[in-house]
């Protein structure tokens, strides 16, 4: 009998994934091995504060099936998430066609080399062909910082699946043809843009329940904003992990149990909460656990903080690592928060390259100058108080008359002037705001008001 070949230990130990930032807010799939029968469309909805307008908006996705193949379930997530890492490795989301065979799916996947694999494969492909996905404010287009009103599309547009032969006992041995796939065109250009996050893919390989699968997901999404979430209880359970809208509260916890305790186990989160809020209404607190002394040398601590930190500014993921090991934490942690303070203000320093001045601010030293250190106060749409003139007095008398007029706007003028600010503010200064803004900083009043200052400025500038 042929020797079946040894599969490629690069995939059967990948960890370095991508995961869609699109796809991961809410699930695509059902976590039961299949359908009910007769239900061919499944819908999750969430209602948030829009970071860039201050609106409430209230999303959903819906998800529907074909005839023959039916709604995707957990199996078929899991082949998804592997087709997004064959892509990052084949051509890193510069081409939506992407060959590969279903070996390298299920090494990826850690599925048994077996023919029931490689069908489960070929049926899950064909299953994401015909799916189609209705986006309700939930689309959110990168390219022009909006969620769109009203999006419908596939997943997959082509999908060529390879054969192969088998043995008396259903061990594959060879494939004849290589499989394909085209992703759909707006799908893939949220790839392409950069609408992914990192993910580690050893650990979501590794995990066993598919809510478990699922949490991880949205949570590690989440995490990278803030380390400590509280959702509300139902849409939690229910819209981000696909549990059945009819279980009441305690059975919402006991399914969950399992789920969490895995990710618990792992040491991906503390504990969680479960907080009362009023009758029938239950919130869950959930908080990313941070590595200890006695699991992690000091050295990797900080490079697991402050590395990302630097990479969150476009320096590179190299330089980065090699920054934090070089440097002591505090200095870098200051030259940040110096960085920080003029892409606020468009500082012509930075303008040309930021993450190059950010690195050498770290490796020279720079300090900041006695104008660098001249900061309005964190309040925007409020009066002043007396307090803060005091601050208003070191500034010049052109910028304490600006900011008492900005700070004297309603709300929704500085959800207006923010729009029309960020309209020609740097791609630095509007993640920024985004980052600030998702994990509610205390920071995000002050550079919300810097980046109205600067517009401000500019038309003012302009007009004379």
């Amino acid at each position: 009998m042929p020797r079946k070949a040894q599969p490629p230990r690069s995939l059967i130990q990948f960890a370095e994934g991508r995961d869609s930032l699109q796809l991961a807010e809410f699930p695509l799939a059902i976590l039961a091995d299949s359908a009910p029968l007769g239900v061919k469309t499944i819908e999750f909805e969430d209602t948030i504060e829009d970071w860039s307008t201050g609106k409430t908006l209230q999303r959903k996705v819906s998800i529907t099936g074909s005839d023959k193949f039916g709604l995707p379930t957990a199996k078929d997530e899991d082949v998804l998430l592997a087709l997004i890492q064959l892509t990052k490795l084949a051509n890193d989301f510069t081409n939506p066609e992407v060959r590969f065979t279903k070996r390298e799916i299920i090494d990826l996947l850690g599925w048994p080399n077996t023919g029931w694999a490689h069908e489960r494969v070929t049926e899950s492909l064909h299953r994401w062909k015909g799916v189609s996905i209705h986006h309700f404010n939930s689309f959110r287009d990168r390219a022009n910082k909006c969620w769109k009103n009203s999006v419908a599309m596939g997943v997959i547009e082509y999908t060529e699946i390879e054969t192969y032969t088998t043995d008396r006992r259903s061990e594959v041995v060879r494939a004849t043809t290589k499989s394909s796939i085209i992703w759909n065109r707006k799908l893939f250009e949220s790839f392409s843009s950069g609408y992914v996050k990192k993910l580690n893919f050893a650990i979501y390989r590794n995990l066993k329940r598919p809510a478990a699968k699922r949490a991880y997901r949205f949570l590690d999404k989440r995490f990278f904003h803030s380390p400590n979430w509280e959702f509300d209880l139902k849409t939690f359970a229910c819209e981000k992990l696909g549990l059945s809208r009819a279980y009441d509260t305690g059975q919402l916890k006991e399914r969950l149990k399992p789920a969490l305790d895995e990710l618990q186990n792992i040491g991906f989160i503390e504990p969680v909460e479960y907080r009362k809020q009023r009758p029938k209404h239950w919130t869950i607190a959930v908080s990313k656990k941070e590595p200890t002394i006695e699991s992690q040398t000091p050295t990797t601590v900080e490079q697991a903080s402050l590395a990302q930190e630097l990479i969150a500014r476009e320096v590179g993921k190299e330089v980065a690592q090699a920054i934090v090991k070089q440097f002591p934490e505090a200095i870098i942690r200051e030259k940040i928060a110096f960085f920080d303070q003029l892409v606020a203000k468009n500082d012509p320093r930075i303008n040309k390259n930021p993450p190059g001045f950010l690195i050498a601010a770290i490796k020279r030293d720079f300090k900041p100058t006695k104008s660098d250190s001249k900061r309005p106060p964190q309040k925007t749409a409020r009066e002043l108080k007396p307090a803060q003139r005091e601050r208003i007095e070191a500034l010049s008398k052109e910028d304490a008359e600006l900011l008492a007029s900005l700070s004297k706007l309603s709300p929704e003028g500085v959800i207006e002037l923010t729009q029309r600010a960020l309209a020609i503010s740097t791609p630095i200064q509007v993640a920024t705001l985004e980052r600030l803004s998702m994990s509610r900083s205390k920071l995000l009043p002050e550079f919300r008001m810097q980046l109205m200052m600067n517009f401000v400025r500019k038309k003012q500038n302009t007009a004379a």
